[in-house]
């Protein structure tokens, strides 16, 4: 037997902590299911999704909402040394372990709330038309509904979107994921502060570079020579600088996690 990675293995361990936590998952749902609906039928009593960018707003609003507290808390056996002292000796390998919780937060997770939003975002906007529709004399529809047609072509529409969400989504996700690992107690808001320090120490660099000792041309001459002239290719860089951070932080991840469990 395989002992990085066996398909077995890696299903019962999955069926495992499905079980094991099943009930958290239904509650999380239910509540997620009921806090949307919520929040959209009192912003649709306003009438406020007359326009699809509305719903753009809300639909990736909501979706970072969600999705950074539960990456960036992945591996939530590690805030607990009982419970990580169990999780390390369960009958799985560590890269088992760590495809695992991989898939399940970034992969899976996003997959579901995509699939959940426009569901009950639409039974949301239906109620509330129909309550509008009983204290009003107006006939006339009140709001659009969510569909994703609609916001592919919004996305679409919009120069450089879908590389900007991509490289969003992928620098995020791969740093809280890697701040989970990486820290123990309060590994969100570790790595927020962490990040933090680095952007703003970086701009804090390029800012006395530039202004203090006047450099006009040099590296941001550059910069700006190249969005300008050909910013095809400066999105290509920058997609290729994102996609190696993303890489070296989840590979980081990796490691870290098999240091805990060694």
């Amino acid at each position: 037997m395989n002992p990085h990675f066996n398909i077995t293995r890696f299903i019962n361990y999955g069926r495992y902590n499905i079980l094991l936590n099943k009930k958290t998952y239904l509650f999380a749902i239910l509540g997620l299911a009921a806090s949307l609906f919520l929040l959209v039928f009192i912003i649709g009593l306003n009438s406020a999704f007359r326009h699809q960018s509305n719903w753009v707003a809300l639909y990736f609003i909501s979706m970072s909402i969600v999705l950074v507290p539960i990456i960036g808390y992945a591996f939530p056996a590690f805030r607990n040394k009982e419970i990580a002292t169990r999780y390390y000796v369960l009958p799985a390998s560590i890269l088992e372990k760590y495809i695992y919780e991989f898939l399940l937060k970034i992969v899976i997770i996003p997959l579901l709330f995509a699939l959940i939003f426009p569901i009950i975002s639409n039974m949301a906007i239906a109620m509330s038309e129909y309550i509008f529709s009983i204290f009003s004399t107006y006939t006339e529809k009140q709001n659009t509904t969510f569909s994703y047609d609609d916001l592919g072509k919004f996305i679409s529409s919009q120069k450089y979107m879908t590389t900007i969400i991509i490289i969003v989504f992928t620098l995020t996700s791969s740093l809280l994921f890697t701040g989970a690992t990486a820290f123990r107690k309060h590994p969100l808001i570790q790595t927020v502060i962490f990040v933090g320090l680095i952007v703003l120490t970086t701009i804090g660099y390029f800012y006395i570079l530039f202004e203090k000792f006047r450099l006009k041309n040099g590296i941001r001459f550059l910069v700006n020579k190249i969005f300008q002239e050909n910013e095809t290719v400066a999105f290509n860089y920058l997609f290729i600088a994102i996609i190696l951070t993303a890489t070296s932080a989840l590979s980081y991840a990796y490691f870290k996690l098999k240091e805990r469990q060694v």
